[in-house]
């Protein structure tokens, strides 16, 4: 197995499931600070996101993207499906089977496939009874019809299976697997069940797990309601069964081991890889790790083997949760040895707290406590309480930087990077121009292209020159000729305003240029997140030889301990929306890089105060240095808002009313007239200074200056080698005598004709 990582470095995946380009969005927003390990794979084309639909034919892909799809691919992983307990028989059928069917048809063609992964469930054989259930395909009829099944529900909507199974899902996966291994007996292909997907041990990060993906999350927020009474579980153990879950990386993991062992045909993934649970724990858990005062308004869990008893809501949809199935996974046996990101044991976790009993049970052990904190009691709560003791650490942290290094107060530095998306304000609007002819024709107030700044703030109230990256690959002179900027503000280009090693490597030398004679002590600390660009071995080294501490603070705290998080970026980004609305009020519809330039920079003044900047320090508790001013506000006692004190009627009442300007610019057809200046101004001629880099605004004023002195040298050498003495005006001369003076009207010769004319 220790070759693992040098075969899949060799691989071409084809991944299906949320991996069209607004999957890539999603992550953004969800792996908001592990994004960053996959981004340049995907500037560099190691990673493609291809647009696509899983219900059309050809799923809506290019020909040139099908062809190369046969050419390259070694391994096909198809996860897409439609998950949902409550749709139709008929919309999991074509969502779950079809696809899936020519999918496999498309892989026969792929040249150099090794590999065909089909992502099934472990409820697929949801119709069995309880107890054991094995890696190998169940069959519903003897013989077998499953495609005689699937033409029944495509002309009818259903089937005689389907009251056999809890939901449609269920049988649509059991259906799937039967089409296909029918079809296709020949496709190298591993088909995995795993059961509830939770939420992640390590990877991408701890307890990390999409919304709507892992069912008994789902079901928690549920349990989590202030109903009262009791939920009643129809359960013949009395909770004893396992509720079955695995976190989504164990999944990953076992599957990308199998693949490399060359596994093929059923493999089960379950808790019996994990940690098992019983159905009592996972229901007590809500209680034990809320407020007690919370605790009071929820339903307590009772069991019943009474089956014509009424069950509560939950118990009703998750009916897989009071059955006692055993999902065998023998071919996973000897899997697990692995270290490093494919590592599927819990050694490099709290062993004490997945071994030590649940609370009233000596069983079986639990998943650590921890795990119901952040799944439910956390978001509950607003991710305070229960992340009191990380912040704890992370103050312990800096004050051992501090005193190690000897730093000093003014020393301390926050930098940090936030996003604008050109002219637009919080939400997409649409404007058209009132000059119009036909249907009203539909603008943006300005274009989408993504633009970065970087930001340092001194924690006595000053701030580091702005370094700001724009999408582009030439500087552009009049980004620099607007005389109110900085001359030490600084711009870098990149394909598409996204950081990237090499731009962080420039801003930290920007950094050291900007804050070196400010210094007052030996070394100056500087709090900043995980982003790569803030770790590259460049980055580190450049750091240590120029005397600069860098402290990562811990993921997911930014918000609590960044001071350009907390005091700076809000107001940055609501000044810079104001100023996009003042330039719609002048009917300026498109907003361009110089409009750009002009609204950040009275953003930038207007909210990168030295009032804002020591009030942000001073709220993280990092100068001056007091965290407990910090820990008090995170764990806020729950209070009860007081009745407001004036009546409807009263002379001091209040009544609300939008603005005018808000729904101007909300309506999709309010009309401007077109601004004159804006078409002058997108035809101007752009003159470009330099390709790529960064400049600032006096580097980019000394290459104009410079560009003008070589055009001057320029031109007047060009003159001196070819410009010739101007020649004399040529004089006019007579058509007759072809003498000067005169014409051939006023010409004294006289010209005598022949005979022979005279005869003519």
């Amino acid at each position: 197995m220790a070759d693992i990582y040098g075969y899949y470095s060799g691989q071409v995946v084809f991944l299906t499931g949320a991996t069209e380009s607004q999957a890539m969005e999603r992550w953004k927003h969800t792996m908001a600070h592990q994004f960053h390990q996959i981004e340049d794979r995907i500037r560099h084309g190691a990673v493609t996101f291809v647009p696509g639909d899983m219900t059309k034919e050809g799923f809506g892909l290019t020909e040139g993207i099908l062809h190369k799809l046969k050419e390259e691919v070694t391994l096909v992983i198809h996860a897409a499906a439609n998950i949902s307990l409550a749709a139709s028989l008929s919309e999991v059928v074509l969502d779950n089977c079809l696809p899936a069917l020519h999918l496999a048809d498309l892989a026969t063609k792929m040249t150099r496939l090794q590999t065909f992964v089909q992502v099934s469930s472990a409820y697929a054989n949801s119709h069995l009874p309880d107890g054991p259930v094995e890696e190998k395909i169940y069959y519903l009829g003897n013989p077998d019809d499953a495609e005689g099944e699937l033409q029944e529900i495509l002309d009818t909507g259903t089937t005689r299976y389907l009251q056999d199974f809890p939901w449609a899902y269920a049988y649509s996966k059991q259906l799937m697997e039967r089409l296909m291994t029918a079809q296709f007996p020949n496709l190298p292909m591993i088909l995995i069940r795993p059961t509830s997907i939770g939420p992640a041990i390590a990877q991408p990060f701890e307890m990390y797990g999409p919304q709507g993906s892992c069912p008994i999350s789902t079901l928690y927020a549920r349990l989590m309601r202030p109903v009262g009474g009791q939920s009643v579980w129809q359960a013949a153990s009395n909770g004893d069964n396992i509720l079955d879950e695995i976190p989504v990386d164990f999944v990953a993991n076992i599957l990308l081991q199998h693949i490399h062992v060359g596994t093929r045909g059923v493999i089960n993934a379950s808790s019996s890889y994990y940690v098992p649970k019983t159905l009592e724990w996972m229901l007590k858990q809500p209680l034990q790790y809320v407020p007690a005062e919370w605790a009071a308004k929820m339903a307590r869990p009772v069991f019943v083997q009474d089956q014509s008893a009424e069950q509560s809501k939950e118990a009703k949809f998750y009916r897989m949760a009071s059955r006692a199935w055993e999902f065998c996974a023998p071919s996973s046996s000897g899997l697990g040895l692995l270290h490093g990101p494919l590592a599927d044991g819990i050694d490099s976790h709290d062993i004490d707290g997945f071994t030590k009993p649940p609370r009233g049970s000596s069983t079986l052990p639990a998943l650590f406590s921890v795990d119901f904190v952040i799944r439910v009691a956390r978001p509950i709560l607003k991710g305070r309480a229960a992340s009191i003791d990380v912040k704890k650490d992370a103050f312990a942290l800096v004050r051992n930087v501090i005193a190690k290094y000897g730093i000093q107060e003014a020393d301390i530095y926050n930098f940090d990077k936030t996003g604008f998306l050109m002219g637009m304000l919080s939400s997409a609007k649409v404007v058209t121009s009132s000059e119009r002819r036909g249907k009203p024709r539909m603008k943006q107030p300005g274009n989408q292209e993504w633009v970065t700044v970087i930001q340092g703030v001194y924690a006595t109230g000053w701030a580091v020159p702005s370094y700001v990256v724009i999408n582009g690959k030439y500087h552009l002179l009049p980004w620099y000729q607007n005389g109110q900027f900085p001359k030490d503000w600084r711009i870098h280009t990149s394909e598409n305003g996204w950081t990237t090693n090499e731009i962080g490597l420039d801003w930290i030398k920007h950094f050291n240029q900007h804050t070196k004679a400010r210094t007052k002590g030996v070394y100056r600390l500087l709090v900043l997140d995980g982003h790569e660009s803030h770790h590259s071995s460049n980055f580190e080294d450049y750091c240590q030889e120029n005397n600069i501490i860098t402290l990562c603070m811990p993921p997911h705290l930014s918000h609590f301990l960044q001071p350009l998080d907390i005091e700076c970026f809000g107001p940055l980004k609501t000044s810079y929306r104001r100023q996009i609305e003042k330039m719609m009020r002048m009917q300026i519809t498109h907003i361009t890089k110089d409009d750009f330039f002009a609204a950040f920079l009275e953003a930038f003044n207007a909210s990168i105060t030295e009032k804002n900047i020591q009030a942000g320090f001073k709220a993280t508790g990092l100068s001056p240095y007091d965290p407990e001013s910090v820990l008090t506000r995170l764990d806020p006692k729950p209070t009860t808002p007081s009745p407001p004190t004036s009546r409807s009627g009263t002379p001091n009442s209040w009544v609300t009313k939008t603005p005018q300007i808000a729904y101007e610019l909300s309506n999709p057809y309010v009309h401007y007239n077109r601004c004159p200046s804006s078409s002058k101004r997108r035809r101007a001629k752009k003159a470009r200074l330099r390709q790529g880099g960064s400049l600032s605004f006096q580097e980019a004023e000394d290459l104009v200056a410079e560009n003008e002195v070589d055009k001057q040298i320029k031109e007047e050498t060009h003159c001196s080698s070819h410009c010739t003495e101007v020649a004399e005006p040529r004089m006019r001369r007579c058509g007759i005598c072809s003498n000067t003076g005169h014409n051939a009207r006023t010409c004294q010769v006289v010209v005598v004709a022949s005979e022979e004319d005279d005869s003519e």
